[in-house]
């Protein structure tokens, strides 16, 4: 198999593939890595499903999507002990976390000449052979997750993931909620018949605030049932 073949096989994949909620977000971030990383990355299976875990980072997805769970968890009136949760009960049971790129970068900007010589992609090359053909595998490896779910959230990405989701749902309308700024801060994508079938929550920018994760929340729940889907061990 070609290393663009791997590129475009290879999934990374957080949590249970049969949990009720499911985020759609960019790729892993950390350190550029190099080819034997890149190697050892695609030849494994990219899920990380733990039973069971100790306390760890797990950067500002950790930190929003718990804050959203517990608020999903209480019918949008308490975040409270959200770093419990994170660090305790996140990707075990209730959620999980599918990226739309293969390859970890500390920012989408960066590429390397290392990885462009090995892959024989440029930078830009790479995101738009990427976007061009993961869709379909994407939404062929993961149709069960993308369609039988209870709440789907883009996080990033987002016209990657609409096409994903394109293949099955039909979105006649958009709802913008924006701040004082003008600047955007979630979209609610909606059917013929007014049910909401996704969310697009831009998590990778500056300035999120509590006020806005709740308000993100309590909008969904105005259309969605979820608290009964949340398992938080006691």
């Amino acid at each position: 198999m070609t290393v663009k073949s791997r590129l475009l096989e290879f999934i990374r994949r957080d949590g249970p593939s049969d949990a009720p909620f499911v985020f759609l977000s960019i790729e892993d971030g950390g350190r550029m890595q190099n080819i034997e990383q890149l190697d050892a990355t695609l030849s494994s299976d990219g899920v990380w499903q733990p039973e069971t875990r100790e306390p760890q980072s797990l950067g500002k997805p950790g930190q929003i999507i718990s804050k959203m769970m517990k608020l999903f968890a209480t019918h949008g009136t308490s975040m409270s002990e959200w770093q419990n949760y994170r660090d305790y009960c996140l990707y075990q049971n209730n959620e999980v976390n599918l990226k739309f790129y293969p390859v970890s970068r500390p920012k989408q900007k960066d590429w390397n000449e290392e990885l462009a010589s090995y892959t024989g992609l440029a930078a830009k090359e790479y995101m738009d052979f990427c976007f061009a053909q993961r869709p379909e595998i994407l939404s062929s490896r993961y149709r069960d997750t993308l369609k039988n779910n209870a709440c789907t959230i883009i996080l990033g990405e987002l016209e990657g993931w609409k096409r994903v989701l394109s293949n099955f749902y039909d979105i006649t309308r958009e709802e913008e909620f924006r701040n004082d700024k003008g600047k955007l801060i979630f979209k609610l994508f909606f059917d013929a018949d007014g049910n909401l079938l996704y969310m697009y929550f831009p998590l990778f920018r500056l300035g999120i605030s509590s006020s806005e994760i709740e308000l993100f929340c309590r909008e969904v729940l105005k259309h969605k049932s979820l608290s009964h889907l949340i398992n938080i061990p006691s």
